[in-house]
């Protein structure tokens, strides 16, 4: 238990009887401590701002008459309401806790996306996240727990970018980026669901990519090459964090597949800047020596039908 004659100091206040004077310092605190890392101070800090509050209230009641007259016409009411305000707090710290459980693998492994909405929609439905700082706050927690625990946290995404309005807003420098981060798995999340429609041009190339390539007979994986370089290059540069959907072992297998040298045939890295997004249409290359041998031989198959036919006739 905190002291009572520190319990200013670990508030960062002056010893007052202003009961917004203390929440403001409690929430001030709270920003400034890493609740998972260092739990310890976080309940120090609560336990200050519970017994500060509680100082607060017997400086009222020993105050002078007039004072003391008028605290007793609504004591009752205002010890009341700051019971049932603490209980808010509980619950929703209760919430909070909860919620960085059931992102945690470890605690948690088969977690499912409707218990990780439900809690979110727990905490949002708690009293205290309607204060100014407690919502302010909890953006700010959930801002940093959704983007350190992704793809865990995909479900948490849409909801929260709802709520927050995170897209449209520079909020990137005052969350120090975790609404950015946020946004891009968004991003990702929507060329996923894109990529994977049947429709798409690039559906069976992606599809294949769910395989180890020795899985896939070479005459497929020769066929599709094309197809399975443009994937690749796209999750390289425009979608990293859908890499995820695969594994790194199973798309670095991939990579070594496409990368071994054979004659006449470009590595991955040739495609670097012509990189394409999936929602969009291959850009124009030049052809390859595949292409080049390919029409050669049906030049020839043309030419010697000519002759044939020619020397028939004649």
């Amino acid at each position: 238990m905190t002291s009572g004659g520190g319990i200013w100091d670990v508030l960062g206040i002056a010893p007052t009887d202003d009961r917004r004077a203390i929440r403001s310092a409690y929430a001030a605190r709270l920003k400034a401590i890493d609740v998972e890392a260092d739990p310890k101070a976080f309940i120090a800090v609560r336990e200050a701002m519970e017994m500060a509050l509680a100082a607060a209230e017997r400086r009222v009641w020993h105050s002078e008459p007039d004072t003391a007259a008028k605290a007793q016409d609504d004591g009752t009411e205002t010890l009341a309401k700051t019971r049932v305000e603490l209980d808010d707090q509980f619950a929703l710290e209760r919430e909070t806790r909860r919620l960085a459980e059931l992102l945690d693998a470890d605690f948690h492994p088969g977690v499912t996306e409707h218990s990780l909405v439900e809690c979110l929609n727990r905490i949002w439905s708690n009293p205290s996240v309607h204060h100014i700082e407690t919502g302010e706050e909890i953006e700010h927690w959930l801002a940093h727990i959704i983007a350190d625990r992704l793809p865990r946290s995909d479900p948490l995404i849409a909801p929260a970018l709802d709520r927050y309005g995170w897209r449209g807003h520079d909020k990137a420098v005052e969350h120090y980026g975790a609404p950015a981060a946020i946004i891009a798995r968004a991003d990702d999340l929507e060329a996923l669901a894109r990529i994977t429609r049947p429709d798409h041009r690039y559906y069976e190339a992606f599809k294949l990519l769910e395989r180890h390539p020795e899985t896939v007979p070479a005459r497929r994986r020769r066929v599709m090459e094309r197809e399975l370089r443009d994937v690749l290059q796209a999750l390289r540069v425009h979608y990293p964090t859908l890499e995820w959907h695969f594994g790194e072992s199973l798309l670095q297998a991939w990579v070594d597949d496409i990368e071994t040298p054979r004659w006449g045939r470009p590595s991955l890295s040739v495609y670097t800047e012509n990189a394409i997004h999936v929602a969009d249409t291959a850009p124009d290359r030049t052809f390859s020596f595949q292409d080049r041998v390919f029409l050669l031989y049906i030049a020839g198959l043309i030419l010697l039908l000519y002759l044939i036919t020619k020397t028939m006739n004649s």
